[in-house]
């Protein structure tokens, strides 16, 4: 008998819900929900984000394999993520490729006419250093005249956090811990008004036109997607809108790189002799028995998060200076290292299982 349960989380889409339980996870579809899958899972797009491992794994079944009967009318089994994260504990250069992928995966999926519901990150988890996917219900047939619906969700979630951090220095974590829904657009143009000394790219495009054409809206009894369809908004157009914004987040860059911690590594806290002994210690300790994950909590650029990746199958590495994190999450992104996972995390003041 299967043991799966629904995820409380997962109640916002009508036309899915995800399970957990048997060592998987099993999102499962109404008949609605269903169409759109059959409608877009053989196209190449799919394919080749299934292949580059841009996409989770996913293979159809029949609910009935798992446990499941109505409403549900088809299922998706996927491996279970080693490590769930959130957003808020991502540096700039994890949600930056968050960023790219959404975008990579929304223009890829475009050319197919495939629709993408909503652009949210926490639809994208880290294995290791590598982003991921992970919400295949995302993903439908693509309407004549539909516009980008997930739009102003990834300017809210995605661009203007890179914008707080990139251009005012602040991080952007707090903001995305306080709010599920990110960083509002009109919070987004008080915090970069127009009187900042040097022009911002994209403030005005994506923030100040996007602020006016919201408020005209907002009270209007306007139909959007007819209006989209009537004025030429084809995928040519959204593919040229998602071109420039790949531009403008890759542009987007930290200033001050230095901290407390950053240094760590070419510092002198420890005498060589102490060095080797902690070494040895943690090796030892790691060694001693099979583990399925180790965390290293103040980690730092990650000596000791090495030393237990070579004797366990997965490695969460948590420090309270997202700078050092983000050089951590740059290095291990270069050596491709899926076995360990750089996370934000004071532990002073940790944020709770919000999204």
């Amino acid at each position: 008998m299967s043991s799966i349960q629904q995820d409380p989380g997962s109640f916002r889409d009508p036309l899915s819900k995800v399970f957990v339980g048997d060592g998987k996870v099993v999102r499962a579809f109404t008949e609605m929900g269903a169409a759109d899958i059959s409608a877009v899972w053989n196209k190449k797009s799919m394919e080749k984000a299934l292949e580059s491992g841009d996409l989770i794994e996913s293979n159809i079944v029949a609910p009935s394999s798992v446990g499941l009967g109505a409403p549900w009318v088809s299922a998706m089994t996927h491996p279970l993520v080693p490590f769930i994260s959130y957003p808020y504990e991502w540096t700039f250069s994890m949600l930056q490729d968050a960023a790219l992928l959404q975008l990579k995966l929304t223009r890829a999926a475009l050319v197919d006419g495939i629709g993408v519901k909503d652009a949210t990150p926490y639809n994208i988890q880290f294995i290791g250093s590598r982003a991921q996917f992970i919400d295949a219900g995302s993903f439908e047939k693509r309407r004549k005249g539909d516009p980008w619906y997930g739009y102003q969700q990834f300017c809210e979630m995605f661009l203007y956090p890179l914008m707080l951090q990139g251009y005012l220095g602040v991080g952007f974590q707090q903001m995305l811990r306080g709010s599920v829904n990110g960083i509002s657009i009109d919070t987004m143009r008080k915090l970069l008004p127009a009187s900042l000394r040097h022009p911002r790219k994209g403030r005005l495009t994506h923030v100040v036109l996007h602020a006016a054409a919201q408020k005209r809206y907002a009270d209007s009894n306007v139909d959007i997607k007819k209006q989209a369809a009537k004025s030429g908004l084809n995928a040519q157009v959204l593919d040229a809108t998602m071109k420039k914004l790949e531009k403008l987040v890759k542009s987007i860059t930290l200033g001050d790189k230095s901290s407390l911690w950053s240094e760590y590594s070419e510092r002198g806290h420890y005498i060589e002799s102490s060095l080797d002994e902690k070494q040895k210690f943690v090796r030892d300790a790691v060694a001693s028995a099979p583990r399925s994950q180790v965390w290293d909590i103040g980690c730092n650029d990650g000596v000791f998060s090495r030393i237990a990746s070579a004797h366990s199958d997965y490695v969460v590495a948590m420090d309270a200076d997202p700078l050092v994190i983000d050089r951590l999450y740059n290095t291990l992104k270069a050596e491709k290292n899926d076995k360990i996972l750089p996370l934000y995390v004071d532990l002073t003041d940790s944020g709770g299982g919000v999204g």
